[in-house]
């Protein structure tokens, strides 16, 4: 995500939506606050091997309608698909995290979550920045969204090798939300 936010706005100038693009955040977090509290109830529901990997196929999705973008209603279908996807993969991630951790060590999970977030902001504008002046920012975007395709098979190797020790949904719940 971090290199969306960073080449959106100079993307724009080479597709010439700038209109469309300048509406791009607004539509996407309308989508990610739409969706969030029924991402979470899925979460619970039918459990991370199905959810996560949709999210991150709506996300793939989103960085290829943005790489093929033509005109305004598609940036704005990418944004859309975005929010559907990452917008929704980081509070699900970090719910999975979470879950998969003895109660002591939730602030750890936490904690290493948001650090490796974090540097995945940090890192992401400066690796796909160097890789720009080849590529050009309509395959940098195909480049990241091929990129979310492969985390979908590696994210069930990585469940195959974690197996089900996961708690339950409202086993993590703390204070009086508590059940």
């Amino acid at each position: 995500f971090s290199g969306i936010m960073a080449f959106l706005f100079m993307y724009r100038a080479e597709v010439h939506l700038s209109e469309a693009t300048s509406q791009f955040f607004l539509v996407y977090a309308a989508s990610v606050l739409m969706t969030r509290p029924l991402s979470g109830r899925m979460l619970d529901r039918w459990g991370a091997r199905l959810v996560l990997p949709l999210c991150l196929s709506f996300f793939a999705m989103g960085l290829f309608a943005l790489a093929f973008a033509k005109s305004g209603p598609a940036v704005l279908l990418s944004a859309l698909f975005i929010g559907l996807g990452y917008g929704n993969v980081l509070s699900l991630g970090q719910a999975e995290a979470v879950r998969r951790v003895p109660k002591e060590l939730i602030a750890l999970a936490t904690a290493t979550y948001f650090v490796f977030l974090d540097i995945g902001a940090g890192l992401g504008p400066y690796l796909f920045g160097s890789l720009l002046p080849f590529l050009g920012y309509r395959s940098l975007y195909l480049l990241m969204g091929l990129m979310v395709l492969v985390l979908i098979p590696a994210y069930g190797g990585l469940l195959g090798l974690l197996g089900p020790k996961a708690r339950g949904p409202l086993e993590t719940a703390q204070g009086p939300f508590k059940r």
